[in-house]
């Protein structure tokens, strides 16, 4: 229920009603002193409804226009020129999306996971090694480099997504599992080449996400490894467990 209210969608929509509802109250005199039994309070009742109705159909023409919207996120220079709440939010317009919402979800997941996980990595860093101190600045910048990276991963999912026309794969793939597109005026070749290029397209998306959720993975072995670690002699250690997480999040860059 919780998860229901914050949604940014809800909120506007309640927004719209409470508009409404203020300004029908507003603007007819008298409304909040007339008697049940005046004959008034019908045509002030009716105005009432309207003016809700009214502000529920624009709240959800504004949710329906903003939900089709897909948004390209700048990718600029550099693991942190991305804002996550922007790659959210352009996520969050594809997640009522029939072919890719699942894709989407996980992307907007990964993002939350990804942020908290870098705040339970931040407490125990602090706890085992000096606020400011080298070693603890060390290990920061790796974990903060993580979720650098799949915030960036996931701006590259959401352009992705920019560019994949649903209905017309859906429509396509019809045609495919029907054997359908044999018969009609497109050459077949053209046809099954563009499946092809619809289906590299949802495998190199599904890997993004796939890529993600292993490296948030390793971000929970790395925080399990890092708290079995003696504060005093195991500098080797330490730097062999960095080196393997800064590896592992080379290697799960989907951007350039």
């Amino acid at each position: 229920m919780r998860d229901f209210f914050s949604n940014r969608y809800v909120r506007m929509l309640g927004a719209y009603v409470g508009i409404g509802v203020a300004a029908v109250i507003a603007y007819s005199p008298g409304l909040m002193a007339l008697s049940p039994m005046d004959p008034s309070i019908l045509r002030a009742g009716a105005s009432l409804i309207a003016g809700v109705l009214m502000c529920a159909g624009l709240g959800v023409s504004t949710h329906m226009a903003m939900r089709d919207e897909r948004r390209y996120v700048p990718l600029g220079t550099g693991a942190q020129s991305v804002d996550p709440q922007v790659v959210t939010r352009a996520l969050e317009a594809n997640e009522a999306d029939e072919v890719l919402g699942a894709l989407a979800r996980r992307g907007v997941g990964a993002l939350r996971d990804g942020a908290k996980k870098v705040e339970t990595l931040r407490t125990l860093v602090f706890a085992r090694f000096s606020q400011g101190s080298m070693t603890s600045e060390r290990f920061m910048s790796a974990v903060q480099l993580s979720a650098d990276t799949v915030a960036r991963n996931c701006a590259v999912l959401a352009n992705l997504m920019t560019g994949f026309d649903s209905r017309d794969y859906l429509q396509l793939r019809a045609l495919m599992q029907g054997g359908a597109y044999r018969h009609d005026d497109i050459p077949d070749d053209i046809q099954l080449k563009k499946f092809d290029l619809y289906q590299e397209q949802l495998s190199t998306m599904g890997g993004i996400a796939t890529a993600n959720e292993r490296l948030l993975l390793e971000m929970d072995r790395f925080s399990t490894t890092l708290a079995t670690l003696d504060v005093a002699g195991e500098g080797k250690k330490e730097q062999a467990l960095l080196d393997e997480m800064r590896q592992l999040t080379e290697q799960t860059k989907y951007y350039q």
